[in-house]
């Protein structure tokens, strides 16, 4: 078997724990099983957690949102196999139609060992038909050099290299030999970062929230240097920024990580704001430097794209600056980009027909504080165009 990863939809604490534990005691080493107790909880978290099967308690996959069952809706959105289970045999039928893998009868007690190992073998086979196991490498395959040297000997000839500083040439790439699988000589690099030759923007601010995190992975990978620091407000529960960023960080030729309290920003560098706590921009002596503190909620948003958006507009000269908002619910970032163009900043907003959720961009658009509407495919070359242009 193939190590997994596994959202569990349950609305249970109690069920879902015995089940994610059983789960885990029964799977791969190196599987992963996160537990999230209701559907809108699911909706943000198959963004971050990049599932490879999704495990839903049957009485959730009929709970409706905007007047439409909820388990159709899931599989649309994601394209991924999603497996259930519930109490009553009569729910089979019923799963299947509105578009489960399978469904499997769960007796009273989630810990029953007949039921978990069910599930588990189940889970495995409908995951590996969904994502066949695939050779690590093939000739003329391009591999990182984490992948080869965790996997293999490496040749005296190749080190593994650590990530090296924003700025410097990272995740260093080797191109497979069709001969005997060793590794060919030429190497291919992510291009160092460089420097901007003219006035370049000093900052760029994001702000986003619901379906953002699939926003940002559109935005972020289109962008390459020379770049200013970005920073970027998600509203992300405090054990998923790290992991979002470390996933973007992977995919980009700019280096993502999670914001530390602290630190003077890059260029080059995307910092993403760690769940649970606000950031913001302070200017020490003409470098900015990040502030991360835990503080009371701002329209129930902690980080909150406003306190960013706020402090940015105190600490930085704004006609240097780029502020950006994206998909979300309510209206989070509305006040705070709204000073920042009244201080002379660019604004962008994402337009309606590509939000998966209509509301911070909407309100920032009908309070002035959005310059340009954009779909969310041009707005990562809209970024590219307003930073080379200064």
């Amino acid at each position: 078997m193939q190590k997994l990863r596994i959202l569990l939809i349950d609305n249970s604490i109690l069920a879902s724990e015995k089940i994610a534990q059983g789960l885990l005691l029964r799977l791969p080493a190196g599987s992963l099983v996160e537990k999230c107790l209701s559907a809108i909880d699911a909706q943000s978290k198959v963004e971050l957690f990049r599932p490879d099967i999704i495990l839903m308690n049957f009485a959730l996959a009929v709970f409706t949102i905007n007047g439409n069952p909820f388990l159709p809706a899931l599989i649309r959105r994601t394209h991924l196999p999603v497996l259930t289970y519930g109490l009553l045999a009569t729910s089979a039928e019923s799963a299947r139609a509105l578009g489960a893998a399978d469904y499997i009868m769960k007796p009273e007690d989630s810990a029953d060992g007949a039921f978990l190992s069910t599930l588990t073998l189940r889970a495995v086979a409908i995951a590996e038909k969904h994502h066949p196991p695939k050779p690590l490498f093939a000739p003329g395959d391009m591999v990182t050099r984490d992948i080869w040297t965790n996997t293999r000997q490496a040749p005296p000839h190749i080190t593994p290299t650590a990530k090296a500083a924003p700025g410097s040439i990272r995740n260093k790439m080797v191109k497979m030999s069709p001969i005997a699988g060793k590794p060919a000589l030429k190497e291919q690099a992510k291009p160092a970062a460089q420097k901007c030759t003219g006035k370049c923007l000093r900052l760029i601010a994001i702000g986003s929230s619901t379906g953002g995190p699939d926003a940002l992975s559109q935005i972020i990978p289109r962008l390459s240097p020379p770049m200013p620091p970005i920073v970027i407000v998600q509203h992300i529960p405090a054990t998923f920024s790290a992991l979002f960023a470390n996933r973007l960080d992977g995919e980009c030729s700019l280096h993502v990580k999670e914001a530390v309290n602290g630190e003077h920003l890059e260029p080059n560098t995307v910092y993403i704001a760690p769940g649970g706590k606000h950031m913001t921009v302070v200017n020490e002596g003409g470098r900015l430097r990040l502030r991360c503190m835990e503080g009371p909620r701002v329209h129930n948003c902690a980080p909150s794209a406003d306190v960013l958006f706020h402090s940015v507009a105190s600490a930085v000269d704004n006609r240097d600056v780029l502020g950006v908002i994206l998909t979300g619910m309510g209206r989070d970032g509305a006040a705070g980009l709204l000073e920042m163009r009244e201080q002379g900043a660019k604004t962008l907003g994402q337009d309606e027909a590509t939000c998966v959720v209509y509301g911070m961009p909407r309100v920032a658009y009908e309070k002035g504080a959005v310059e340009r509407q954009l779909p969310l495919s041009k707005i990562a070359d809209e970024i590219t165009r307003i930073a080379r242009a200064k």
